[in-house]
């Protein structure tokens, strides 16, 4: 590792300690591609906090119900339903699923928050919550309100979440 880059991981660091988020997610990409620092004009497309360097690039392929449905979950993988939301969590079709993936000798364990289904049974979006330090998933989902946004509304879809685990000692922070 060279110092600048070194550097730059002190300034992000610095940064994020102080709820800076943005600015030290921006110097880490810098950091990352070793690209000069964007000349940016107040208003314009490049100032925007959503660029394509926000974005994952990855295959995609998407799910309708139906596809969902014929899932199976891994034998670890235990239903249960989401009782401490309140009266909108029995919305017709609304569940919270533990479940494990594993892949390659590694289980990986994640809650699927799935919103309740609308008549258009149209293919919804899914959402991923990465997470760090000491939560876990159920206090992720909770700190966070995503479940609640993830129902939709007049103005907005309703999308898939999941909130991957980890244990404890996955996590430099213990």
């Amino acid at each position: 590792m060279d110092d600048t880059f070194q550097s730059m991981m002190r300034e992000a660091t610095r940064l994020t300690r102080s709820g800076r988020l943005t600015e030290a997610t921006q110097i880490i990409q810098r950091a990352m591609s070793k690209a000069a620092p964007p000349a940016a004009q107040p208003g314009s497309a490049a100032a925007s906090p959503f660029t394509e360097g926000d974005v994952l690039e990855g295959l995609v392929r998407v799910l309708s119900d139906d596809d969902v449905a014929d899932l199976e979950p891994q034998p670890e993988a235990e239903a249960e339903t989401e009782t401490e939301a309140g009266p909108a969590a029995h919305a017709v079709g609304e569940s919270f699923v533990t479940g494990v993936f594993s892949r390659d000798s590694q289980d990986h364990h994640y809650k699927l928050y799935s919103p309740p289904r609308q008549a258009t049974n149209a293919p919804l979006p899914l959402v991923v919550m990465l997470h760090g330090c000491t939560q876990n998933p159920d206090d992720f989902a909770l700190g966070t309100g995503m479940t609640e946004a993830a129902r939709g509304g007049a103005n907005a879809p309703a999308f898939y979440v999941v909130y991957p685990s980890q244990p404890r000692s996955a996590n430099a922070q213990g």
